[in-house]
């Protein structure tokens, strides 16, 4: 099945809902332990916390992609058009009689229970508050010198696994770009008084842009490396009700370069999913 121009560039079609959807089910199991030793004072500021999570969703409600509809229909079903099938109910085509007969006029998009999604992963949390006013430095010394407060956020993501259609096997993506198995972000904020200075540090573990099939440690195409991205805002309360800030995103200007051909947009060289941050699970 090949479309024609025409057709792949100037066929409509309507997005619709759909009496027979089932409800999605899901499975979820989380642990996690939380420690903060508050009976002493130099650790009552700490605190660090690590949690596991472990989710699958079946039956899950989406709509219809209209390619996805094309393949199944023509492609994946071996040529045999099978007019009972969802997807190739989701084809019109212009009626005998027409000047364009037997070509595409609408190809719909029906929500519908499709696949299933599984994650597991673990997230752990650490941070600590210094009273600048209480180090042997500024003790004695006059004045309010602020607090600073620094944290850590990291998530090893085991698995990510999804099946675009029911009965479809599960198909890994965890170590792919934009769900890179190993992320983390450090924060430093400062505060004193008025004034607020925060600073962001992201830090995405090596991924696939490609194919995991494909990637390997040892080959550089299809293959992106631990990335650093840092940002800088500064805030200043000028009465209660009004403040200033001025921040710069990307600060060191990091740019991860990706040739064509490896299934970006035309024109592009690089992938927004490189930038994220953290994953947040359903």
């Amino acid at each position: 099945f090949a479309q024609t121009q025409a057709e792949a560039q100037g066929t409509g079609g309507f997005n619709s809902g759909n009496t027979a959807l089932k409800q999605e089910e899901s499975t979820s199991f989380s642990a996690g332990l939380l420690f903060n030793a508050d009976w002493y004072d130099w650790l009552s500021p700490f605190s660090i916390s690590v949690d596991y999570f472990n989710i699958e969703i079946d039956d899950i409600i989406a709509n219809l992609g209209r390619g996805t509809s094309l393949n199944e229909c023509y492609v994946n079903s071996g040529g045999a058009y099978d007019a009972s099938s969802p997807f190739c109910q989701s084809i019109v085509r212009y009626e005998a009689g027409t000047a364009q007969v037997g070509a595409m006029r609408e190809l719909n998009s029906q929500t519908q229970n499709l696949g299933s999604f599984k994650t597991s992963g673990i997230d752990v949390m650490a941070s600590y508050t210094f009273d600048l006013n209480n180090f042997p430095v500024t003790r004695n010394i006059s004045g309010n010198w602020g607090t600073l407060v620094a944290s850590v956020n990291y998530q090893h993501l085991d698995e990510y696994k999804q099946s675009p259609l029911a009965g479809a096997d599960l198909v890994e993506s965890a170590g792919m770009t934009g769900l890179s198995k190993n992320k983390a972000q450090v924060d430093l904020l400062y505060r004193r008084d008025a004034l607020t200075v925060s600073w962001q540090t992201q830090i995405i573990g090596k991924s696939c842009f490609d194919s995991l099939d494909t990637c390997s440690d040892y080959l550089t195409e299809g293959r992106i490396g631990l990335k650093t991205f840092s940002d800088l805002q500064v805030r200043y309360a000028v009465t209660d009700k009004a403040t200033v800030f001025a921040g710069v995103d990307n600060i060191f200007d990091e740019y991860v370069y990706i040739a064509q051909g490896l299934g970006q947009p035309t024109g592009w060289t690089t992938e927004p999913a490189i930038y994220c941050l953290l994953y947040t699970s359903p």
